[in-house]
This record gives structure tokens, C-alpha cells and sequence, in this order.
């Protein structure tokens, strides 16, 4: 049996994304610390409907550091000022509170804990977002623009993933039920009708999207319909809509090859992990590694921030924005001040960075974002 390794040079991948989002400030030292929310592991659409019936956003990120080995943050004081008991040994975000995001911001150890990151100079975060529901459509418009023909629709491809994704997650069971029948992504020779399918959907639920972009979405269906196959959609596992999160790990090893990178134990992502060796050229790089939380206090830390983070992005993405304006109208000022100090945080490490962060959202949970950070 061989035991070979799937051979990855950071470079390939690195060099597209830097290109494409114009990134800079990657090639610097850092310690990287991680933890994730959300993570369902595997995200399948079944007979009797999606395995996880309303999956949040799933968040990897935490903590950065300069230098490779960076001086040693006591947590002591958090721990003390927020009142923590000795007992616990490995702290998380309901040691701090619980609840939804804006109950959250209204808990006074969660101020406590955004105070002292600030407080933290040294420290800055980083994060993934991606939001399954939002990711399990993308493939369908991405598949209809991969014909040159439509090339010139590619400058609005974000707007059509968007509505797409208005219109299909208006009825999540619905949508599960159309994926279903279809074996989508596997849809192969039937992609005629599965547009046909989305067009009814669309025009059923036109109300949902302002005129252009309906009339916009409707005649891209359209198109596809027309075409002999749609690429991304063939020969592809039925009913997998995503198998792993493994790719975003990868993603931060390779965008960040100079740094070292300390994940949280998680054993589906060490065992698929195990199977990749990573080379900057000819140099193997043996810049990951899985740790136990309860020995590495800033993967505690990381913990409690990336619940947090993720808590925010899930009630931005699945609240509308009328009702996300109400909600910050009606703030209290404890709230207000740890709202201030999470755009503090983004800011702080966006100025050294804008790699920091990436976020695989669609536009309604960017704009929401934009809202709540900015209002």
C-alpha cells in the first residue's frame, strides 16, 4: 500500500489569491492561533431534507502574533478579572456568556474579555467566514459562466450568487428538496430542467429581488439551460454539498507560508491534513501543527473570540437589514461599547493585514456587516 503524500507548493495556490484580491502583507512572521464554530463537520441534503436543518456560519480563526515565537501572553489577568474559577482549565465562550449575538454583547465578561484584547498591543485576530447555505449555491452560477461566451457576465457574478441565493434560501426545505431530486451537484444531464426549476422558483419569488436583478438572474438560468452541460455540476458526489472544511486550513497554510500555525485538535481536519505535505518550491514546510487547548492559553482565547465572531456573522446573515437597524437602535451602551470594541479589533489587524481576513458570505450578510460595524 503506498503511503505517499499529495504534494502541494504554497506558491500555486498563494500566488492566484494574491493576484486576485491584490493582498499584500503576507510574506511577514506570525503565529497563527485557531479555533472554529459551527463546524458540522459535513454538510449533506438527504431525503427527508439537509442533515443540519439551519447550519451557521462556520468561523476558523483566533489569534495572530508577530514572530514565530512570540513573547509569552499571560492570560492570568483575564482570567482574574473576569472572574473565572480556578477550576476551569480550559476556558470557552460560555464562560463568558450565553446566548445569541446581541444577548452576548449585553454579557459583562464578554466586555471584559474585548477589553483586554484590546488592551493586548501585541495581539491582532484573523478569520474565515463561510456561510454553507450561501457556498452549497454558488456552484450552479459559477457553472453557467464558465462558458467564454458569458465571460462579460463575470463582472457581476457576486450579484447573481446573491439573488440566487435570496430566492433559494427563501424556503430552505424547498431548496433542500429541489437538490434532493435533482442529486445536485451531481444534476449531470438533467442541469435543463434543474434550471427550468430555479427559473419557477425565481419567478415565484420575483418580490424578493428588485426588477433588473430579476429580470437579470431569470435570463442567466436561461442560458443555462441552453448549454450541453454545466461543469461544475458533473460528476460530482450526489447529496455532498460540502464534504470537509479541510480547504480553508489549507488556504491559510499556503497564503501564510512564512508563518507557523497552531490548530485546535480536530480529527477529521488532522487525518485529511496528514495526507498533504506542503513545499515553498523544493523547501518542505513543517509550519502546522494540532494542539491541545487546555496547554495553549491563546487557542483558549481564540476559542472564546472566534464563538463570539461567529455568533455575529450568523445573526447578520440571517436577519434582515430593517430589523438589524432596530436591533442597534435599541443598543444598550454596554452593548454599544463591546459592538466598538470588535470593529476595533477588525480594524487594528486589517491595517497590518487585509489578508487577515476572508470572508465566503453573500452580499446581503456583507452589507449587514457593514451595518452593525459601522453604525
Amino acid at each position: 500500500m503506498s503511503n505517499s503524500k499529495i504534494h502541494i507548493d504554497v506558491n500555486t495556490l498563494r500566488n492566484t489569491v494574491l493576484k486576485l484580491y491584490n493582498l499584500k502583507d503576507v510574506d511577514d512572521v506570525y503565529t497563527f492561533y485557531y479555533d472554529e464554530t459551527s463546524n458540522v463537520r459535513s454538510f449533506k441534503v438527504t431525503e427527508k431534507g439537509l442533515n443540519v436543518s439551519d447550519p451557521g456560519c462556520f468561523v476558523l480563526g483566533g489569534i495572530v502574533c508577530r514572530g514565530i515565537t512570540p513573547s509569552i501572553i499571560d492570560i492570568n489577568d483575564l482570567r482574574q478579572v473576569a472572574n473565572i474559577q480556578t477550576s476551569v482549565n480550559d476556558l470557552k465562550l460560555k464562560h463568558f456568556g450565553q446566548g445569541k449575538f446581541l444577548q452576548l454583547l449585553s454579557e459583562p465578561k464578554v466586555g471584559i474579555f474585548l477589553d483586554w484584547i484590546v488592551s493586548q498591543s501585541d495581539i491582532f485576530i484573523h478569520y474565515i467566514a463561510l456561510d454553507p447555505l450561501y457556498w452549497a449555491t454558488v456552484d450552479i452560477i459559477d457553472s453557467i459562466l464558465a462558458n467564454e461566451q458569458f465571460r462579460h457576465l463575470r463582472s457581476i457574478d457576486r450579484q447573481l450568487k446573491n439573488d440566487l441565493f435570496t430566492i433559494l434560501s427563501a424556503d430552505i426545505q424547498d431548496m433542500s428538496m429541489l437538490f434532493y431530486s435533482f442529486n445536485y451537484p451531481n444534476v449531470g444531464k438533467q442541469h435543463h430542467q434543474f434550471c427550468k426549476q430555479i427559473r419557477d422558483r425565481i419567478e415565484c419569488r420575483r418580490s424578493k429581488l428588485p426588477d433588473f436583478n430579476y429580470q437579470m438572474l431569470k435570463e442567466v438560468l436561461a442560458m443555462g439551460s441552453k448549454e450541453d452541460l454545466l461543469p461544475f455540476l458533473e460528476n460530482e458526489d450526489p447529496g455532498i454539498l460540502i464534504d470537509s472544511f479541510v480547504d480553508l486550513f489549507i488556504e491559510r497554510l499556503c497564503l501564510f507560508k512564512n508563518a507557523f500555525h497552531l490548530f485546535d485538535v480536530e480529527e477529521k481536519i488532522m487525518k485529511l491534513l496528514s495526507s498533504y505535505s506542503f513545499y515553498d518550491e523544493s523547501q518542505h514546510l513543517c509550519h502546522y501543527t494540532f494542539v491541545d487547548s487546555k496547554s495553549e492559553p491563546l487557542v483558549q482565547v481564540s476559542d472564546v473570540l472566534i464563538g463570539l465572531l461567529g455568533k455575529m456573522i450568523t445573526y447578520a446573515s440571517r436577519t434582515n437589514l430593517l430589523q438589524i437597524r432596530t436591533d442597534i437602535s435599541n443598543l444598550s451602551e454596554c452593548q454599544k461599547r463591546a459592538l466598538s470594541q470588535i470593529k476595533t479589533l477588525i480594524n487594528r489587524s486589517d491595517a497590518v493585514s487585509q489578508a487577515f481576513f476572508n470572508n465566503i458570505i453573500s452580499n446581503h450578510t456583507y452589507e449587514a456587516n457593514n451595518i452593525l460595524l459601522n453604525n
